[in-house]
């Protein structure tokens, strides 16, 4: 790869980054690579940060790697009336306010989490549009979105409030729900974010002191301490991003049934070399076994990249990489 001049290379670690990243590995792994440890992770995103990187990546958008967007909604209590705590089936006529968002957030892969809020008055109206609008453009760059149980949840969430705003049709990308995974590959003792996060050592979520925090929220007249809350609500929602964000790679090489990375890689590079299923990297290893079907056997391979080391096996032409049957 040639890299443009007008990057200007500092330090001599630059240059072999920004070559690492084109190939497609992640920024954890390129720290791993380059400093032995992936918790340097913060110096390569420093690194990406300055104008002359950024318009570098930006004027080379098809050498770069996937776009995969990494999402999350915070959303209202309802208000209503009623008799009772316990058994109550409340009727529409009841309802004196529906749900709506309260702020959405998002990174692309390693990027920095950004997110955006209501106010205390657009609490007091539901409008939650502006919101509704930032995340959709959000996924409509994506290639792939990574939740923790956004098909059930965000996804829908998003297109009540996008029919509700009269908005078309939300672009729907390919999909890893990783609470999904969860259930799928693995049995722990609970498939909530924050009881993951915690098994696997990983920071997972801020804590909230259960639903004071949408309670306050909710609280639009007092306008000091709904603005308050809601800062403190994005605040909560960007910790999520980054929660969701740690167990995706944690998960990544044992996934099933998920898009082809090494596929999408190729065909975004434009550069079809053999590549890792679940990562997109091109650093693999034959295996000293394969893998049978009832009429065929086909080769296995490794990823090298640390953070993955996932397994994929060839295809009868031998030009891609699939998934393990």
């Amino acid at each position: 790869m040639t890299i443009k001049s007008e990057v200007l290379f500092t330090k001599e670690w630059h240059k072999p980054c920004l070559d690492l990243l084109k190939s497609g590995v992640s920024n954890r792994q390129v720290a791993k690579t380059l400093f032995g440890n992936d918790s340097f992770e913060s110096r390569i995103r420093t690194f990406l940060e300055r104008e002359d990187v950024r318009c570098y990546l930006g004027n080379n958008k098809k050498t770069n790697k996937p776009d995969i967007l990494f999402w999350d909604l915070e959303s209202s209590l309802l208000e209503g009336y009623f008799f009772r705590i316990w058994q109550e089936n409340i009727p529409m006529r009841r309802v004196k306010k529906q749900s709506h968002l309260l702020s959405c957030q998002y990174a692309f892969n390693d990027e920095s989490p950004v997110g955006y809020r209501l106010t205390p008055q657009q609490v007091k109206t539901s409008d939650d549009l502006d919101v509704v609008v930032k995340m959709i453009e959000a996924i409509n760059k994506a290639d792939i979105v990574i939740t923790f149980n956004g098909k059930r949840f965000d996804t829908k969430l998003l297109n009540t409030r996008a029919l509700y705003w009269g908005l078309p049709p939300v672009k729907q990308p390919k999909h890893i729900d990783l609470m999904e995974q969860a259930k799928r590959v693995f049995k722990f003792p609970s498939n909530s974010m924050q009881n993951i996060s915690m098994y696997l050592g990983e920071e997972g979520k801020l804590s909230t002191s259960g639903s004071n925090l949408w309670e306050r929220c909710a609280e639009y007249e007092d306008v000091i301490e709904c603005e308050k809350a809601l800062e403190e609500m994005l605040t909560y929602g960007l910790q999520d991003i980054v929660a969701t964000r740690d167990l995706y790679y944690r998960f990544q090489g044992w996934m099933k049934g998920v898009p082809n990375l090494g596929t999408i890689t190729s065909e975004i590079t434009e550069n079809k070399t053999l590549r890792c299923i679940h990562c997109g990297s091109a650093d693999i290893l034959p295996m000293d076994s394969k893998t049978f079907t009832s009429v065929s056997s086909f080769d296995l391979y490794r990823c090298g990249n640390e953070t993955c080391r996932g397994i994929s096996r060839i295809t009868k032409n031998g030009k891609n990489l699939t998934g393990v049957i």
